[in-house]
């Protein structure tokens, strides 16, 4: 169950880098 969980929010740490990476790539071509 802690693994689940930790799985969880490692996942919602990599969509959120990945996120922030692309709006700082539009931020870059506007």
């Amino acid at each position: 169950m802690l693994s689940q969980a930790a799985n969880h929010y490692i996942t919602i740490d990599v969509k959120y880098k990945q996120t922030r990476e692309l709006v700082m790539c539009t931020n870059w071509i506007f």
